[in-house]
């Protein structure tokens, strides 16, 4: 397994390796990972021709506890005989709210369900497993579990949903009224830290220059809330004055409305809110 990675501070660089009936094969691809201020960041990219048709597989970590190896799910990636990308954005020391973080890793995976011939992988504890007779390389475990915690009985079962992550950011905050009209309402304010408690599927806005630059400026963010064809949705704004020049630099960053806010406390004329719907 020699030469299945590149680590170099806080980029590591695994090279993907196919592993026909669980021999390794041929190099397909690669992942650049990076590692800053507690987020993880993952570009994976399987080359050209690797793939004939299109499959769907599944993108998955693995890591180590006593002498099982278990995975955790980070999503879905599609590919052909054009290749395939993946990217993802998470919280390095508690991947996908496992408990887990990035330091526990050993390992990637990827396993195209639709067509059982493509796995592909990459190990990064290849020196690990020789001391342990019973801790066998991941590419030779056959059955890769999911880890379950025992539940006691009677124990209450909390299931995390998107609903779950907005009511956290919600607590202990008192809704501010920052607009003339009711279209947006509770809305609260918030800081660049508290976008780690949405759904994984915002957390390129941690590293949004134009979000980061916001705050500094003015030291607060406001998310709050707007119903669309009945269907309540979340939304984003970043403190800001409406002119050409911030509205292209806006618009580049994701940001392509603006709402002018009655707010009293800053005095600024054009002043508002640059704001964007939230994923789920």
């Amino acid at each position: 397994m020699e030469g299945d990675f590149f680590m170099e501070y806080n980029r590591l660089i695994a090279y993907i390796y196919s592993y026909p009936e669980g021999v390794k094969g041929e190099n397909v691809g690669f992942a650049k990972i990076e590692i800053r201020n507690d987020i993880l960041k993952l570009r994976l990219t399987i080359a050209k021709s690797v793939i004939s048709g299109s499959c769907k597989g599944s993108v998955q970590m693995y890591y180590r506890k006593n002498t099982g190896v278990y995975s955790i799910k980070l999503g879905e990636i599609e590919a052909n005989n054009f290749g395939g990308d993946f990217d993802y954005i998470g919280n390095a020391g508690d991947i996908e709210a496992s408990g887990i973080s990035f330091e526990d890793i050993c390992g990637m995976c990827i396993k195209f369900e639709e067509n059982s011939k493509y796995l592909f992988g990459s190990e990064w504890d290849d020196l690990g497993f020789m001391t342990n007779l019973n801790c066998r390389p991941i590419m030779e475990v056959a059955e890769i579990e999911q880890e379950e915690e025992a539940i006691e009985e009677g124990e209450e079962i909390i299931e995390e949903t998107p609903a779950t992550n907005w009511r956290k950011i919600y607590e202990d905050r008192e809704t501010v009224d920052l607009f003339a009209d009711d279209n947006f309402y509770d809305v609260v304010e918030i800081t660049p830290s508290d976008i780690e408690r949405m759904p994984n599927s915002n957390w390129s806005l941690l590293t949004n220059s134009f979000v980061n630059y916001g705050y500094s400026m003015f030291r607060h963010l406001i998310m709050g809330s707007y119903t669309q064809a009945g269907e309540k949705k979340y939304f984003i704004g970043v403190p800001g004055v409406y002119n050409r020049r911030e509205r292209l630099t806006a618009s580049m960053y994701g940001f392509d409305h603006f709402k002018f806010s009655m707010r009293s406390d800053i005095r600024l004329s054009q002043f508002g809110y640059w704001y964007k719907t939230l994923l789920d």
